[in-house]
């Protein structure tokens, strides 16, 4: 008999910490640095000069965000739904195949690399473009990070963790994740798979809190050392295209020199988590209003793009049927040229942010609560995700790990209405798995 359970507590506010490290690291960390280093920081953007009318904005909707956060964190009511049975039955059953799933998608990722079609978004032409063998690249990366999302959450949880205790498939996975390997942000994510896998105790030390003082202090000091070595090697990359140079016959001198400017490594870093904020200036200003043919452009891009997507799957697309390559594929790909203007390349895009879109959308003054509404959503579904025990809370290391796995929730909100695409996949492979978790805690009345 299932116990419907009412939980009038937050296992921990998880969601409210992601939402502020969002904040500092993408919004009011490179506000600070374009006040005081405008004229100094080099950027591909047309940008505007930040000043107290978007400061007070931006303050505004996270002050009532935190505002109606505590209120309904007192009020909070998980009330067991009947899908989240089905949710955990799902669930269940892909935990089951799993070793099968491991199979193919290692199986899978070695053709890819065989026939060098890891690197889908570095190619000539775009990925809508490549057809539906892109389309499944994609979904199979979508399904391994999943997975390994899971592992990160779940693997220590009683009800599952018989079904990750086999070293082989968690192996299979992670080489998986290596060989279709998309960027820096998911080689930084692989290895702390690998951390949580393999190195138990290493992971439990770095991302849970520590019981003392002189632990945490420990704790931070070495991880202090080990970005400046990840970000030296992202400063070497950038150097790298910038000047223009081999990676394999570097101009050293000027390697040198660079890594001693400590103004310019840190506007180099900052700039780098600034789109957000570079988008948010320019609707800010340029689209302030509510217009309806804003509204309705914006909200074309992303459903003209999944379109065209389903025609392009079902071998549809093209002048001789008629659906032809929509000019915009998605928000991120528009705010790109109207941040740059540059319209030589139109595979690059630039996700505008949570604040950026909703303004993009609805112009200031309703974008302000829309903004306010979806950080409340996203955060009480963080919530109900990251649910763990009480006396194993994550330090704010681990709470970035959760910042780096769930940034896609806060890149562009409007894109997800593509639904064949990988963000929207992995987000309704999350709403499946959080059902699942909900449905397990209630009806084993403790948490893990």
């Amino acid at each position: 008999m299932e116990n419907n359970i009412l939980y009038k507590r937050r296992p921990q506010s998880i969601g409210l910490i992601i939402v502020l490290l969002y904040f500092t690291i993408y919004l009011f960390t490179p506000m600070f640095f374009q006040y005081y280093y405008f004229e100094d920081i080099f950027s591909i953007y047309e940008r505007q000069q930040l000043n107290q009318g978007g400061i007070i904005y931006s303050f505004s909707i996270l002050t009532l965000f935190l505002v109606l956060y505590s209120l309904f964190k007192e009020n909070y009511i998980t009330i067991l739904m009947p899908w989240n049975k089905y949710s955990f039955l799902i669930f269940k059953k892909y935990l089951e195949n799993r070793k099968y799933v491991s199979i193919f998608c290692f199986a899978f990722s070695i053709w890819v690399f065989l026939n060098s079609l890891g690197d889908l978004r570095y190619v000539g032409i775009s990925i809508a473009e490549q057809g539906g063998t892109s389309q499944i690249i994609l979904l199979v990366k979508t399904i391994i990070f999943f997975d390994l999302t899971t592992v990160i959450f779940c693997k220590d949880r009683k009800t599952f963790s018989h079904y990750y205790s086999f070293p082989l498939f968690n192996y299979l996975m992670v080489s998986s994740h290596f060989i279709m390997l998309g960027g820096n942000w998911d080689a930084l994510f692989g290895f702390i798979a690998i951390g949580k896998i393999f190195f138990k105790n290493l992971y439990n030390y770095f991302f849970y809190k520590s019981p003392s003082f002189s632990q945490s202090i420990l704790k931070y000091f070495l991880v202090l050392l080990l970005l400046f070595a990840i970000l030296s090697l992202i400063l070497f990359l950038g150097m790298s295209i910038k000047r223009n140079y081999s990676l394999l016959d570097p101009d050293i001198n000027a390697l040198i020199q660079s890594y001693f400017s400590v103004k310019w490594f840190l506007l180099y870093l900052v700039e780098s988590f600034s789109p957000h904020l570079h988008s948010f200036n320019f609707v800010f200003f340029e689209r302030p209003d509510l217009n309806p043919n804003n509204f309705q452009e914006a909200v074309k891009l992303p459903l003209e793009s999944l379109w065209y997507r389903i025609n392009l799957i079902m071998n549809n697309s093209g002048d001789l049927f008629g659906v032809r390559r929509p000019f915009y594929t998605g928000m991120s790909q528009y705010n790109f040229l109207q941040l740059t203007g540059n319209y030589s390349d139109l595979r690059q895009g630039t996700s505008p942010g949570v604040i950026g879109s909703f303004i993009y959308l609805f112009g200031k003054n309703i974008g302000f609560f829309a903004s306010v509404l979806y950080f409340l959503i996203i955060s009480s579904f963080l919530d109900r995700l990251i649910i763990f025990s009480i006396d194993k809370k994550f330090s704010m290391i681990g709470s970035f790990l959760f910042l780096l796995i769930f940034v896609f929730l806060f890149q562009s909100p409007l894109d997800l209405l593509n639904i064949i695409d990988n963000a929207p996949i992995l987000l309704f492979l999350l709403i499946i798995y959080g059902g699942a978790l909900k449905y397990d805690i209630i009806n084993s009345r403790s948490f893990y």
